[in-house]
């Protein structure tokens, strides 16, 4: 597989040119000269497959011969070997303004149970083997990097976000040695370089209608009352 230039004006390149070089000597980025189409039984079976084989199947086209089979698989079973577990979860005993369900000029209005709002802490951590230990650095890096410059999540920037949820906010959860010691005991025994993140506010609202009950309304003054003379 070759890598051209999109402005065109430079020699084509090898996988491993494009890739230490990252753009072309005329500016321009690396674009391979051809994208094969995945076969149509790739996508019926891809359930089947995990996540390291399905990225093998998408980039070895690129790569060509210029990293063996084995060597390459490796190196994608590094790059997707990393823990992201759920810690904890924490109810959130903010208050928050309850929704009000049905129209305040209607008759009745309904009553709902009250939503929760959890606080979820996730762990971060580079589960990279041998010595690959400075790539597992290299990882929290760009993890902590891309959540600080993206710490929050809506409706606008993230249209898949469940519709009961109003917005999720990151923030880095600090531990002192004690808890960092004890929270690793509990997960696996063997440190590795990770990031605590307190993930706010996750919102569980289930949308039940308990009853619905008469709306009290302010008394208003008639302006037909007939006065006597």
């Amino acid at each position: 597989m070759k890598f051209y230039s999109l402005n065109k004006k430079s020699p084509k390149a090898s996988f491993e040119e494009a890739v230490i070089n990252g753009i072309a000597p005329d500016k321009g980025l690396y674009y391979p000269e051809k994208i094969r189409s995945l076969s149509k039984s790739f996508f019926d079976n891809i359930d089947q497959f995990d996540n390291c084989e399905i990225a093998y199947q998408m980039i070895k086209q690129f790569v060509g011969d210029e990293i063996p089979e084995e060597s390459l698989r490796s190196i994608i079973k590094d790059t997707l070997n990393f823990d992201f577990p759920l810690v904890n979860i924490e109810k959130d005993t903010t208050p928050y303004r309850q929704p009000n369900h049905g129209n305040p000029v209607a008759d009745r209005q309904s009553i709902s149970s009250p939503p929760l709002f959890f606080n979820l802490f996730l762990m971060v951590a580079g589960n990279f083997s041998g010595n690959n230990y400075p790539e597992a650095l290299k990882f929290i890096s760009h993890t902590i990097s891309f959540f600080q410059s993206q710490s929050l999540f809506n409706h606008q920037n993230t249209p898949d976000l469940d519709a009961r949820i109003n917005q999720l906010t990151l923030e880095i959860e600090n531990l002192d040695y004690h808890a960092l010691s004890n929270l690793w005991g509990m997960l696996s025994g063997k440190y590795l370089p990770s990031v605590l993140y307190k993930v706010r506010l996750v919102a569980f609202d289930t949308g039940d209608i308990k009853q619905q009950v008469t709306t009290i309304k302010a008394p208003q003054p008639s302006l037909n009352n007939n006065f006597p003379e």
